[in-house]
């Protein structure tokens, strides 16, 4: 009886063993699937962070250009104001100049018209006519107000701008600031390569 038994034990051991076999087989294999799905994620969020790094340095670099544009017009503002407040100035005092031109020959012609009319005898108020026509055109001088000064730091200003432009330059072409060389792309820490 007990050799029946021991062949119990064993075929009933044997047939244990074999199912333990079987499911360790099946267990490896369900491992090597999840591995292989792990490293597929892992090849997935590496595509997705570089992805991401280039978006996030196009979105940069578009950031630098639009400050750029931004700085370059603000300048080409400053400046076509500055120009057009002292175009203005200038032609306010040409009006003026020739007004007092103007004032000048009309009181002179006037003087002279009034000697030769008199004969001679009223020849003094030729001059006197040329000096009340300057002194008429004269009057309208103070029309202009103060000549502007934003001419004055605009050199000053467009070479601040000029500075910044330069760095925004070096920041839309992916350079660094300082050295002028490519800056490395950044990738998330403690990302599994």
């Amino acid at each position: 009886m007990t050799a029946v038994l021991a062949s119990g034990c064993t075929a009933s051991t044997k047939k244990q063993a074999e199912q333990l076999d079987s499911r360790i087989s099946e267990l490896e294999r369900e491992e090597a699937r999840r591995q292989a799905k792990l490293t597929q994620l892992d090849t997935q969020i590496g595509e997705a962070e570089r992805k991401l790094a280039q978006a996030q340095e196009q979105a940069r670099r578009a950031s630098c250009k639009a400050e750029r544009v931004a700085a370059e017009a603000a300048l080409a503002q400053q400046e076509a104001t500055c120009g057009v407040q002292l175009a203005q100035f200038e032609a306010c005092v040409a009006r003026n100049e020739s007004h007092t031109s103007k004032g000048t020959a009309v009181g002179c012609g006037l003087g002279i018209l009034a000697g030769i009319v008199s004969g001679g005898a009223l020849a003094p108020l030729a001059l006197a006519g040329c000096a009340g026509g300057y002194a008429a055109g004269k009057m309208s001088e103070g029309e202009c107000g103060r000549a502007p000064t934003c001419h004055v730091d605009l050199p000053e200003r467009q070479r601040i701008v000029r500075t910044r432009v330069e760095r925004l330059l070096a920041c839309e072409q992916g350079l660094s600031n300082d050295n002028r060389t490519r800056q490395p792309a950044r990738g998330r820490p403690g990302a599994r390569r």
